[in-house]
């Protein structure tokens, strides 16, 4: 009876066992129909809507109408105070020339500033090379902003050249208003996109949507 009743037992184990796969085997294959009808149809078998996407281009020339003067100062002092009074001191005298010029003192931006230690390596008496220490070097960096004028460019130019202090500057020609460039940039690729998927739509069965959300 014993035996009979072990074998009862392990029969339903492996009919709960295969009850079990069969579940998992009907699962898998359930999951696999998803995938299948993700791809283009619906389980009814009927095409799913179809869409065009494509990439739009715009180009547009705008000339430069205002002109970025970047300029720099450095200079190395061996306390660390001395180091950021000649930094002050050399930032007022390049306001003093650009306000000689018609400019505001407050024209004249600070964009990064900063101050590092400063080594040289040298070789001592066993020829062994060391590091030692020289002083404090500030850097600052600096931007002043006009009307793109060839003219006032000049004239800024040959002040700098005959000013007290010698930034490194370099110049740059951009455009104020950015944001409305941008804007006008995006129109013309809504424009360009819109054209490309008239021409791709004429011999696709695909629906042709015009919203900006789907181009």
């Amino acid at each position: 009876i014993a035996k009979d009743a072990a074998c009862t037992l392990l029969g339903r184990k492996n009919l709960s066992l295969m009850l079990f796969l069969g579940e998992f085997v009907k699962n898998t294959r359930q999951m696999r129909k998803k995938v299948v009808y993700s791809s283009g149809e619906n389980q009814g078998g009927t095409t799913m809507e179809k869409y065009i996407r494509v990439t739009g281009k715009g180009q547009i020339a705008v000339k430069p109408d205002l002109i970025r003067l970047n300029l720099t100062l450095e200079d190395t002092r061996e306390k660390y105070e001395d180091t950021l009074e000649q930094s002050a001191k050399q930032v007022e005298l390049l306001k003093d020339c650009f306000e000689k010029l018609g400019f505001e003192r407050d024209d004249l931006k600070t964009m990064h500033f900063h101050i590092d230690t400063m080594y040289e390596g040298y070789q001592d008496e066993n020829r062994v090379w060391q590091n030692r220490f020289t002083g404090y070097k500030f850097t600052h960096s600096m931007k002043i902003e006009f009307a793109a004028d060839n003219e006032r460019l000049g004239q800024v130019l040959y002040g700098l050249a005959h000013a007290e202090v010698s930034p490194e500057f370099h110049i740059n020609y951009t455009i104020k208003d950015t944001e409305a460039v941008k804007n006008q940039l995006l129109g013309k690729a809504v424009e360009d996109s819109k054209a490309k998927a008239v021409v791709l739509s004429t011999n696709s069965t695909a629906a042709l949507p015009f919203s900006p959300a789907r181009m």
